[in-house]
Parts: structure tokens; C-alpha cells; sequence
């Protein structure tokens, strides 16, 4: 699989595109600028903390809260999540990292449901969240409810 991430359009020849430190569309570290492929599968690329590889310095490690708003965001979007750990010198994994994937295991295991199988941009990314779609089935993942009383949605109906 051919992916470079050189915020531009896809060039020619390249199977998927994808997206460092963003989803794809927001743009919120200024990296990812480009228009998401309508054709072409959709990656975000996403650290545990602020490194790629092991950093003893880098404290700034994401919350099971945030990486599952990550995981969340990418499906809704109908992008895959693929998350950076970068291993210890001896190859284990630091405890910080373990617990929050322990966490984020915890919540797929009972909202798994919603992410694996399913597709995203079933309508755009919104506000309030993102919608996800398996079978005939809709998921609303409501990320942000600050001063929202109610959600629109339109009608969702294929023959």
C-alpha cells in the first residue's frame, strides 16, 4: 500500500490518504489542509503522546477519553485510526499507555458495536458528533453536548 502524508491531494498511484495529528477535514494542527478523498480509503495518524517513538521526557500522555474521541471522530468519519506506540528501549510498553489502551479496550467492548463494521460520513461530521452506520442500524456518538438542546438529523432512508 502506497500512503504518503504530504498534505496534498493524493497524487496518482497512491491507495489511501491520510492525515498526521487530524482527523480528516478539521485541520486543528495546521498540517492537514488538503480536501479528504472522496475516492481513496482515509487514515488519521494520532500519537499516544506528543512523540512517535519512545520519549522518557514526554509526559503529555492522551486520556482513554481522548482517544476514544480519536477512534470515535476517525469512524464517523470513515477513516481508519491508526495509533502510534512508541515501545521502551527494552520493548515494553510504559504503563500510562497500557492503562489507557486497558481503558479504551474496556469501552470498545461494550460500544465496539458502533465502530467495527460500520461506516462513517452517513451524514457530515457535526458539532455535536459524528454518525455511524452499521447494517440498518444508526449510531449518534454525541462528543460534544455543550449548550446543544437538540440534534437535526435528516432522513436517512435507502430503498
Amino acid at each position: 500500500m502506497i500512503g504518503n502524508n504530504h498534505h496534498q491531494t493524493p497524487f496518482p498511484g497512491e491507495d489511501f490518504q491520510m492525515f498526521e495529528r487530524d482527523l480528516p477535514g478539521e485541520n486543528k494542527s495546521g498540517l492537514s489542509y488538503q480536501k479528504a478523498s472522496d475516492a481513496l480509503p482515509l487514515e488519521t495518524c494520532e500519537t499516544m503522546n506528543h512523540s512517535w517513538g519512545f520519549n522518557l521526557g514526554d509526559k503529555s500522555y492522551k486520556s482513554a477519553p481522548t482517544v476514544i474521541r480519536y477512534l470515535v471522530g476517525a469512524a464517523g468519519r470513515n477513516a481508519n485510526l491508526l495509533l502510534n506506540i512508541g515501545p521502551m528501549p527494552n520493548g515494553d510498553i510504559q504503563q500510562e499507555f497500557k492503562d489507557t489502551l486497558q481503558a479504551v479496550g474496556n469501552w470498545m467492548n461494550q460500544y465496539g458495536h458502533t465502530i467495527y463494521g460500520s461506516r462513517g460520513n452517513v451524514i457530515a461530521p457535526q458539532k455535536w458528533g459524528v454518525v455511524t452506520v452499521k447494517e440498518k442500524n444508526y449510531y449518534l456518538h454525541l462528543l460534544n453536548t455543550d449548550s446543544i438542546t437538540t440534534i437535526g438529523l435528516p432522513l436517512l432512508i435507502k430503498s
